[in-house]
This record gives structure tokens, C-alpha cells and sequence, in this order.
């Protein structure tokens, strides 16, 4: 996409430097009405070249701000590990209920109540 927005803008100055060469010639010819028609042409396709350079930059600012929405959060490491250590902790726990209730309390099935009791 950017290589083609390339392209066009290389063709708008092209254009605008054959206007500009054209008006010139009308002018050593004698031709007011050419030239001042092929130098608005000229100054139609400066302006346009200007917008496209404006919408060229918006184009890529809304990309940046599309890639950096769609990225998925960076942790910091000591969050990161706290996570971690957060599942270990369930991982290593011999009941949901003795987990939730921070050690105090074991579900009726679970194997370590039943051997502490």
C-alpha cells in the first residue's frame, strides 16, 4: 500500500512539473488564457499532493495505533511472577475450599482432611 502511495506522489509532481513546463510555453507563445489555466492545474495538483502527504501520515498514524490496540498487554516481571506463584499455590493446594478459605477450612472429600482427622 505505501509503495503505491509512493508511486502516486511521484506521478503528482511529475504532473506538476509538466503544468508548470506547459504554462511556461504558453507564455513565450503569447497565451495568457493557457497559461493561466495550466498554472492552475499546476496549483490544483500542489494542493492535491499536499493532502495526499496529510492523508499518507494519518494513514500510518491510525496503523500505529491499530497494531498498539490489538497488542496484548505487557506484564511487569514481578507481576508476572506473582501470576505464576498464584497458580502454583492452587496447583500444590489439595482442595479448592482449603485454597479459597486460605487454609483453614477442607472440603469434605478432600484426602488430606480425611488423614488429618
Amino acid at each position: 500500500m505505501i509503495r503505491i502511495l509512493h508511486a502516486l506522489a511521484a506521478l503528482y509532481l511529475t504532473a506538476i512539473g509538466v503544468l508548470i513546463y506547459c504554462a511556461h510555453t504558453s507564455h513565450d507563445n503569447g497565451s495568457q488564457l493557457y497559461t493561466a489555466l495550466f498554472l492552475g492545474l499546476a496549483v490544483l495538483f500542489g494542493c492535491a499532493t499536499g493532502a495526499h502527504a496529510f492523508l499518507s501520515d494519518e494513514l500510518r498514524h491510525t496503523q500505529v495505533r491499530l497494531e498498539r490496540a490489538t497488542r496484548p498487554p505487557v506484564l511487569h516481571p514481578a507481576v508476572a511472577d506473582e501470576i505464576a506463584l498464584g497458580w502454583q499455590d492452587l496447583a500444590e493446594a489439595c482442595c479448592l475450599r482449603w485454597w479459597e478459605s486460605k487454609e483453614q477450612e477442607h472440603e469434605p472429600s478432600c484426602e488430606r482432611h480425611r488423614s488429618a482427622a
